[in-house]
Formats: C-alpha cells, structure tokens, sequence
C-alpha cells in the first residue's frame, strides 16, 4: 500500500498555518518587520499540488495566487521532505532544513535566495519552538 504523501503533506502544512498563528510571541517586532511580506512556494516532486504561502507579521498564511512569490522550494522526494519536516517539529531539530539544503534534497531558487533562506529557517526554528511549548 503507497502513502498519500499529497494528503500527509497538505496536513503538516495546515499545522504549520495554525501553529504560526500561536507563535507570533517568540518574534520581534524587528524580526517581524524583515520578514513581512516574504513569499514562498513548496514544490514536491510527484505531488501534484504546490503549496504558497505568506509571512505576515509572525504568522504564515497560505496564498491562493503564486503572484508576487520571492522564492521556490522545490523538493526532490516527498518522502525526505516529510522525514525533514518531522525532524524539525517533532523532533525540535532545527538545522535540519539548512542540513537538507546543504544536501541538496531542498533546492532554493529566487531573487533573493540567501536572505530568505535565513529568515525561512528562522521561521521554521520558531513554529518547532512554538510546537514544543504547546505540546507540554
């Protein structure tokens, strides 16, 4: 039996939503301000959807429309990206986004690519902070 990687994907995609909307307190106003407006795109290699999102103040938000979007991500197997995803909120390890990049299982591409690739790691390290303080 095949996992619907699409569905588990799409799930840790809505907790990251509502997780980021808890964490707006571990954020500087400062830090707020330098990634207001950022724009990603997650593209997973044979999964059908592509998932955008926003940061507004400390909260991610998916976006309908890929307009105006900074950077891509693109993901060469879902299966390493959930693996790397659980990594960083199950198991608090934030460098594991920056250890799949340095890897090349995540590819960035955009205008911007090193700047966003700091605040996109913060924003990840903060939701895994986020988590853990929720869950105990």
């Amino acid at each position: 039996m095949s996992r619907d990687y699409e569905a588990e994907i799409t799930r840790f995609f809505d907790g990251v939503v509502r997780i980021s909307q808890l964490a707006r307190r571990l954020t500087t106003s400062e830090e707020q301000k330098q990634m207001e407006g950022k724009k990603a795109i997650f593209a997973i290699k044979g999964v059908k959807h592509t998932f955008a999102f926003e940061v507004r103040g400390a909260e991610i938000i998916p976006l309908e429309s890929m307009s105006g979007v900074d950077t891509v991500c693109w993901a060469k197997d879902p299966q390493r990206f959930l693996e790397y995803c659980d990594r960083v909120f199950q198991d608090g390890d934030t460098t594991a986004f920056e250890r799949a990049l340095q890897r090349g299982d995540l590819v960035l591409r955009g205008k911007h690519t090193i700047h966003d690739r700091v605040l996109w790691r913060k924003a990840f390290e903060r939701l895994a902070t986020a988590r853990d303080a929720y869950t105990r």
